[in-house]
């Protein structure tokens, strides 16, 4: 805050000294008591200026709107008219009043609240809020702002999946229809007895109580550890097309481990990008639930196309070994049928690899074709079922 302008008191002083008029030593004598008691009211008014925002930090998904809340507390005694308020909201898109102004009296508060929404993926600030204001004459204005800026964490958008789980590992929490998982901690019902049951599923009281042989049906179910490899590497997809193709393969890689975390599956991440200033394989390691992905959600908000092509030979160091009955997906552009070979290898033979590729303008190459692999839809929701 400044108050430069005070020293036009010192012609006032002087003419009120020198000047043995009347007349002209009350002129003199208001106007710098007039400039004395604007400046202290305007220091007063800035000292008791308190500024709080909610949340300082959020996350949300792109096109989803949040809501951010400022409050502007005036904690003194003395009244603060035409109080500016602006806030700055960078490449986000605000709904509400992000400026206004206002009048704060006297131990007041007023609340500021508009929503942002983010059109795409990154990491963003708003703020920080600039505050002008002045005495009530208007001669020592002052600006503030405060320090303090809202960190905006935009996810990709989170389409629905859906593909088909019959191979896993026995005693899980997805149910099957394949006999072979049946859960023996899982009870179903009794049945007549078939040839070629297992003996050891005959229930022998029920049997001694009907008088004929029950076998004991269990329900089968069965889980499996999804693994998802996200490729961002710009040797490996197509010129023409590619942000579409990059962005659609960072929400069908959100989309695929959503879907593990809806059905209470564990899921590993790896990136192969440009994260920050750095780039190479970024490993998160397996987890449950939904919290479980903030970490990975955050790495593909910022991520970026990272110069050269995937090793997948780093890119399975960064994994670390496939346990059995796992899920491995790959989403990104095609790959080399060599490095296909390795993913395969990784996974061979209780795992499954599932390849799902960039739906690029180009010709898909030919030594590709033979592999099974499904395409990525370039919008909508991601059904491979």
């Amino acid at each position: 805050m400044k108050l430069t302008r005070l020293w036009f008191a010192l012609p006032s002083a002087l003419l009120f000294a020198i000047v043995p008029v009347a007349a002209i030593q009350w002129a003199s004598a208001f106007v710098a008591l007039t400039l004395f008691v604007s400046a202290a009211y305007s220091r007063l008014s800035w000292k008791h200026l308190h500024v709080t925002r909610v949340p300082e930090a959020l996350s949300c998904f792109r096109h989803q709107s949040e809501q951010i809340a400022i409050r502007i507390e005036n904690r003194g005694l003395l009244p603060i008219a035409h109080l500016s308020l602006s806030e700055p909201t960078g490449n986000l898109t605000a709904d509400g009043r992000t400026a206004d102004v206002v009048s704060l009296p006297g131990r007041s508060t007023v609340h500021m609240r508009y929503s942002i929404r983010g059109s795409h993926r990154g990491l963003y600030s708003t703020g920080p809020l600039r505050i002008r204001a002045a005495d009530p004459l208007g001669i020592f204005p002052w600006t503030m702002e405060p320090g303090g800026k809202t960190e905006v964490s935009v996810y990709p958008a989170i389409h629905p999946f859906r593909l088909a789980h019959s191979r896993g590992l026995p005693a899980g929490n997805l149910a099957s229809p394949n006999p072979l998982y049946a859960d023996p901690t899982r009870y179903r019902g009794l049945r007549d007895y078939v040839r070629g049951d297992d003996i050891r599923h005959v229930s022998w009281k029920a049997t001694a109580r009907t008088g004929s042989l029950k076998t004991v049906e269990h329900l089968p179910a069965l889980y499996f550890p999804t693994l998802v490899i996200l490729n961002l590497r710009s040797g490996d997809f197509g010129g023409r097309g590619r942000y579409a193709s990059v962005e659609r393969c960072i929400e069908c890689a959100a989309a695929v481990l959503r879907n593990a975390a809806d059905l209470g599956q564990s899921f590993g991440f790896v990136v192969s990008a440009a994260l920050g200033d750095s780039s190479g394989e970024f490993a998160f390691p397996s987890g449950n639930g939904h919290e479980h992905m903030v970490a990975m959600l955050r790495a593909m908000a910022q991520a970026d196309v990272a110069a050269g092509q995937m090793n997948v030979t780093s890119v399975l160091g960064a994994l670390g070994p496939v346990s059995p009955g796992s899920r491995l997906f790959y989403v990104g552009p095609a790959l080399p049928l060599e490095q296909l070979i390795r993913l395969g290898n990784a996974t061979r033979p209780h795992s499954e690899l599932e390849l799902l590729f960039a739906s690029e303008r180009r010709r898909m190459p030919a030594q590709v074709l033979p592999l099974p692999f499904r395409r990525i839809p370039e919008f909508g929701a991601f059904d491979f079922a």
